[in-house]
């Protein structure tokens, strides 16, 4: 039972230090995207102002990485019928939380193919990829049905120049 007790507290101990590395840039590169976002906006209307406004003070705010994520995930929910976020983990990507399907915690359930389609593209480039669903994951599809619009968008995140995570939007 000791060694049990002494490797958990190491494991904690490696997270919070992790943790504590990444935090900072993660936050860094959201509020940096959100703010790119805003001022690509040619006119942006006051109300979708005030949202973005908004959704940058909730991410600012957070101070774990859950509350940052799960604040992203909200104010893009905002703009977005459905939204997820899948973390990249080796060469794959799991589904960790959704706004927007009709079962939410089903998405832990998905792990996409990045070897194809918007996801590859967004791996690969680093950028945002935007297409028609039929180019994202069949099995997302399946399992969540098709978009209201065809048009989604996989968006990396990255973390010291590292793609941490995809956001699926549509």
């Amino acid at each position: 039972m000791a060694d049990s007790s002494r490797l958990r507290e190491a494991v904690e101990r490696a997270i919070a230090e992790v943790f504590a590395q990444y935090l900072p840039g993660l936050r860094e590169q959201i509020l940096q995207y959100v703010l790119e976002e805003i001022e690509a906006e040619p006119e942006p209307q006051h109300d979708t102002y005030a949202e973005l406004n908004a959704a940058v003070l909730t991410i600012q705010d957070g101070s774990t990485q859950t509350e940052i994520l799960s604040a992203m995930l909200d104010s893009i929910s905002a703009f977005s019928g459905r939204v997820a976020l899948f973390v990249i983990r080796g060469d794959a990507a799991q589904g960790w939380q959704a706004r927007g399907l009709m079962h939410n915690d089903a998405i832990k359930t998905i792990a996409l193919n990045t070897s194809t389609g918007l996801a590859q593209r967004a791996l690969q480039t680093q950028v945002t990829a935007a297409g028609d669903a039929s180019d994202f994951d069949s099995h997302f599809r399946k399992a969540f049905g098709e978009p209201v619009e065809s048009n989604v968008m996989v968006i990396p995140l990255l973390v010291r120049e590292k793609v941490a995570a995809l956001i699926y939007a549509d």
